[in-house]
């Protein structure tokens, strides 16, 4: 009897964020919400990635809200958007977010690595380097 086997390549991903921001735009009755994440050059391309949006409203308790990020080959982008309602009696503010990535395999890695800074209305990552390897995240942060 004769078998046949085949070989199974083993894929191990890794992900290194380069300059990444988040703008947060007051137009009054919307708060808007821009993302640009980069990966830098050798790092995987995720299955999909997700931010994770805290935001405070007029209720006691955060809201969370999330944001499909979408890659675009061309650019080498991971952008997305969101609008938020709000009113003068009951403004939004973003207390801060963490990206989810899904790899090719289904597992899902959180990262949260920066800062908002009110004056410029844009999130600084502290980290460039945040590296994510298989089931590995390094990085710092002083924040949250």
């Amino acid at each position: 009897m004769l078998e046949k086997s085949e070989k199974i390549k083993l894929i191990k991903e890794s992900y290194a964020f380069g300059k990444s921001s988040l703008i947060v735009t007051d137009l009054k009755t919307l708060l808007a919400l821009t993302f640009f994440f980069s990966l830098k050059k050798g790092s995987s391309i995720p299955a999909s990635m997700v931010a994770q949006v805290e935001i405070n409203t007029c209720k006691t308790v955060p809201e969370f809200i999330a944001v499909k990020l979408k890659y675009d080959p061309i650019s080498g982008l991971w952008t997305g958007g969101q609008s938020i309602l709000q009113t003068a009696e009951c403004p939004v503010t973003v207390k801060g977010f963490k990206i989810n990535i899904v790899n090719t395999c289904g597992i899902t890695y959180s990262a949260k690595n920066g800062y908002f800074d009110e004056t410029k209305n844009t999130w600084i990552c502290e980290d460039e380097c945040l590296k994510v390897n298989t089931d590995t995240f390094c990085g710092s942060t002083d924040h949250f």
